[in-house]
């Protein structure tokens, strides 16, 4: 004859989850730099480049 088993504790897993990320999402927006345009710098090396074949 078996004893009734008790119910398995749930999983220590389940406590430590993280919290979710909507918390951490405004954090990486305000981190998080303005796009900055590509060809600007470019352009910017570019003249540099012409000026030094220039002179």
């Amino acid at each position: 004859v078996r004893p009734p088993q008790a119910p398995a504790p749930p999983p220590l897993y389940v406590r430590i989850q993280p919290p979710p990320p909507q918390q951490q999402a405004p954090l990486v927006i305000r981190e998080a730099p303005p796009p900055r345009p590509k060809h600007i710098p470019v352009n910017i090396i570019l003249s540099k480049k012409i000026l030094i074949y220039h002179l």
